[in-house]
């Protein structure tokens, strides 16, 4: 009798922890970043910076209200288009970057609300972009053009797609569940006969 109720606790206990899961909520949809040009170096930045909540179309687009003066004068050079879980970058017109220790942007997450970024990988390219020119922490991510030239006109427009990887986020049902089977299994053992 006993081997009986340890093997069902076991049981449930193996139930309970193989149903622990992580939570299928959006990454990045519905989440608000802000992008800011930064220019020079990673604390100078350029312009007021926009904010969007990430979802259908183009969440930003540099313009001249990026301008630092006249060592960066940036234009409509690019367009950036946030999915769910990748940053898609495209060059509208010709882009020839400063040679600067930064000249790109940044994307923060502005509410919090986003798991720590945890990942980034360069999906696609066409251009002279490359890994390398990626960083990011827990709530940003910056991209670095300094010293590229870029193809924005043409049939090869050049552009970059970066997949976006996050801390996975426990369920709170599941954490429930976890709970209540190791509450049982501990029930299970308290009531065994000495």
């Amino acid at each position: 009798m006993n081997i009986r109720r340890t093997l069902s606790s076991v049981a449930l206990a193996v139930v309970t922890l193989t149903g622990a899961g992580a939570a299928n909520a959006a990454l990045l949809d519905g989440r608000t970043l802000r992008y800011q040009y930064l220019f020079s170096d990673l604390s100078t930045t350029c312009g007021a910076g926009q904010n969007a909540t990430v979802g259908a179309g183009l969440e930003f687009a540099a313009n001249s209200t990026d301008n630092c003066g006249s060592g960066n004068p940036v234009r409509d050079w690019f367009s950036v288009d946030v999915s769910d879980t990748a940053i898609y970058v495209r060059f509208t017109e010709d882009a020839d970057f400063s040679n600067t220790s930064f000249n790109g942007f940044r994307l923060t997450d502005v509410n919090g609300t986003i798991a720590a970024f945890t990942g980034l990988s360069l999906l696609d390219e066409r251009g002279p972009f490359t890994g390398s020119r990626l960083s990011f922490d827990a709530n940003n991510i910056w991209f670095n053009f300094a010293g590229l030239d870029f193809d924005g006109s043409g049939e090869n427009v050049d552009f970059i797609r970066v997949g976006v990887r996050a801390a996975t986020v426990p369920e709170p049902g599941t954490l429930a569940l976890l709970g209540l089977g190791l509450a049982g299994f501990g029930l299970a053992r308290r009531r065994r006969p000495s």
